[in-house]
């Protein structure tokens, strides 16, 4: 064979080159053309009623013509652009709410989020590529700015998950007790500043208005639910921070919103801490179904909603789906346990008997009420040596159900436990402690916790709760105590769904202190503080004699009926807060107390120039079905894009390319060597 002339091996080389080099481009490009689905990404500012200008990143569609639906989240914190919606025709817009990050004003923690809400909405509307849909979505922080909007301005759909509509009830305060953990730690992570010792300046305010009828908290919680006009999945877990808040939520929109989506409310509470979802929570770790969203998954119950609400699409799945879904909790041990799985409810509380369990000596709690000799019980109360939380509603510290036993073996804890259980005992609904006390201290606060007790001897916390005694009948104002004189309070725990089962033991531990969760008393009746420099050692008595039976209410259900397609209607009755100062009506229910609104006119609006555009070309817009196909949105909190199977192909060419180059190159060495 007659071997190739120095100029023509040259020349091959070079074309050979050129066309490695062309293939590697083209699979550079076809990679690249995959990674994203269709959009225009615009960083935008919105103006405000009173000038200031919120910023924004908006996702618009690039495939279809709009104008389209939007879908809007309201954030204080840093969020990932997230582009998962844009391929099914929907705008997705990230706002970061007043004072945070490249917005302009002072962050007030939610005292702004009504009107400037409001006014993103109208902006929203009135911008060429929306058709007039906005529906927002989020959690936490951005499910109370959901709520805070929802009584100014109509949307066409929310998913709140873990919010609430009263910010001192359920953020700030439990029963007139700083939530410390919570609101101090947390408010200063919002502040700008280094120096974890500097309050946020709201905080300082919010210390400052220690009663519910101070002004400032008329703007951070719902005032006329009539004014509520919008569908909305609330998404709660027994163990949040805000589970009650959820609850209220639920039940304000249900039955004092506006008429027309009364029936479009849906409630999921789950066996959750902050983190929707999971199946650890605190020190048990639930079955499967628990990272579910009542009988459906997160996705499909997520792509069901904005098929509905969003695309204004009929969705099957959801039209099947119970008004409320709740997880009832059990022993996450027993494969047999009537409990742990989830309960399709048609309203919230089922119908339930108020069950008191009675105080008594020898540590004992039972059905049966005291006999007329049992002597009370004291203790010290020291502001300096508070009782150490371990697990409950938390955010910033341990969290769910944990192991009470080290508690409960201190001095200043009082418990009082039942004989094992012979049956299930099914507990669904809000509970309360009616305690008859005494203090010698001009003030101090009471803290009850309800334990499940396993048979290995494990007490694991279900529910607490706190009161401060200058509002253990109101927290609109102080009355203090009368030094040693017995006296009846009552403490809220909350609401939960959970079995006592069989071989179980139910457990009250009470005592005046639950640091950090909640701010310590100092026992002077000194006003509201960040820190005591005087603090004084309380004797605390609890009395269970029949003058003054002391005893905790549990809402018992029969798990057999709970699910019954057709349950009672919520009463008047069952929709207020519990009254200290009166019995308890059956089924009371969760709905926060309701006061006069100022009347709120939707302020003018006015649009900008559109910013410059940086677009991204691609496919075809996809459907949005009723599956259980991930699509990724704002409600993640991830902003992660999807690959599609053509990524991976196109990263498999581009891998092979590269081999045949490499080969390629080292032939082009071995010919020039023999050359």
């Amino acid at each position: 064979m007659e071997a190739l002339q120095p100029k023509k091996m040259q020349t091959l080389h070079t074309l050979s080159r050129h066309v490695r080099y062309l293939l590697l481009v083209l699979a550079f490009v076809c990679w690249g053309s995959e990674v994203t689905h269709a959009q225009t990404i615009q960083e935008q500012t919105i103006p405000m009623p009173d000038g200031i200008k919120l910023a924004a990143t908006i996702v618009l569609p690039s495939t279809g013509k709009g104008p389209w639906p939007v879908l809007l989240q309201r954030t204080p914190y840093k969020y990932q652009v997230n582009t998962g919606l844009s391929a099914y025709g929907i705008v997705v817009v990230h706002q970061n709410t007043r004072g945070r990050y490249k917005s302009e004003g002072n962050d007030t923690l939610f005292g702004d989020d009504r009107v400037d809400g409001a006014a993103t909405i109208g902006w929203l509307r009135k911008q060429s590529w929306c058709n007039g849909i906005v529906h927002t979505t989020g959690g936490s922080a951005l499910g109370v700015t959901q709520l805070m909007l929802a009584e100014a301005v109509p949307v066409d759909g929310q998913i709140i998950t873990v919010g609430t509509p009263d910010l001192y009830k359920h953020g700030v305060f439990w029963g007139g007790v700083l939530r410390q953990s919570l609101i101090v730690e947390w408010s200063n992570n919002q502040a700008k500043t280094n120096n974890m010792t500097v309050p946020h300046p709201t905080l300082l305010d919010f210390i400052n208005h220690p009663l519910s009828n101070a002004k400032i908290w008329d703007s951070r919680r719902i005032n006329d639910w009539s004014k509520i006009n919008t569908p909305a999945l609330h998404i709660g877990g027994w163990y949040d921070i805000f589970s009650q808040g959820t609850i209220n939520s639920y039940v304000g929109y249900k039955t004092k919103g506006a008429s027309t989506f009364r029936e479009q409310q849906y409630l999921v509470m789950g066996p959750w801490t902050h983190s929707i979802g999971k199946q650890k929570n605190g020190d048990l770790t639930y079955p499967e179904n628990a990272t579910k969203l009542g009988p459906i998954t997160p996705s499909q119950f997520q792509n069901a909603w904005y098929l509905k609400y969003l695309l204004k699409r009929p969705s099957g799945l959801l039209d099947k789906l119970a008004s409320v879904n709740i997880y009832v909790m059990g022993d996450p041990t027993n494969a047999n346990s009537p409990a742990n799985r989830w309960f399709a409810l048609q309203h919230w509380p089922p119908a339930s008997k108020a069950t008191p369990y009675y105080l008594h000596k020898d540590n004992k709690l039972s059905l049966s009420q005291p006999a007329q000799d049992e002597a009370p019980e004291s203790y010290q109360y020291d502001p300096k040596d508070p009782v150490p939380t371990n697990g409950g509603n938390n955010l910033t510290i341990l969290a769910g159900p944990k192991d009470q036993r080290i508690i409960e073996a201190r001095k200043d804890v009082l418990t009082y436990t039942t004989n094992t259980l012979t049956q299930d005992v099914a507990v669904v609904g809000r509970i309360q402690a009616k305690l008859w006390i005494a203090t010698d201290a001009k003030d101090t606060d009471f803290a009850v916790k309800l334990t499940d007790v396993y048979p290995d001897g494990r007490s694991m916390l279900v529910l607490d709760g706190i009161v401060k005694l200058r509002h253990r009948n109101t927290t609109t104002k102080e009355e203090f105590i009368t030094p040693n004189t017995p006296t009846e309070i009552t403490v809220d725990l909350w609401s939960t769904a959970i079995v006592f089962e069989k071989g179980h033991k139910l457990r009250v531990a009470i005592t005046s202190s639950n640091a950090p969760r909640f701010q310590p008393n100092p026992n002077t009746g000194a006003p509201l503080s960040l820190s005591y420099t005087q603090t004084v050692i309380a004797k605390n008595t609890i009395y269970h004699d029949a003058m003054r039976p002391s005893r905790i209410i549990l809402p018992v259900v029969d798990l057999s009926t709970i699910e019954n397609p057709n349950p009672k209607e919520p009463t008047p009755e069952m929709t207020q807060e519990p009254n200290p100062q009166e019995p308890q009506p059956r089924d009371a229910s969760v709905e926060p107390d309701l006061t006069p609104e100022e009347s709120t006119e939707s302020p003018a609006f006015e649009t900008t120039p559109e910013p410059k555009e940086s677009k991204v070309e691609q496919d075809p817009k996809p459907e949005l079905v009723d599956s259980g196909r991930e699509v990724k949105a704002p409600e993640s909190g991830c902003g992660c894009q999807q690959q599609s199977p053509g990524t991976a192909i196109s990263l498999l060419m581009l891998l092979v390319l590269c081999g045949v180059f490499r080969r390629g190159s080292r032939a082009c060495k071995s010919e020039n060597v023999e050359l």
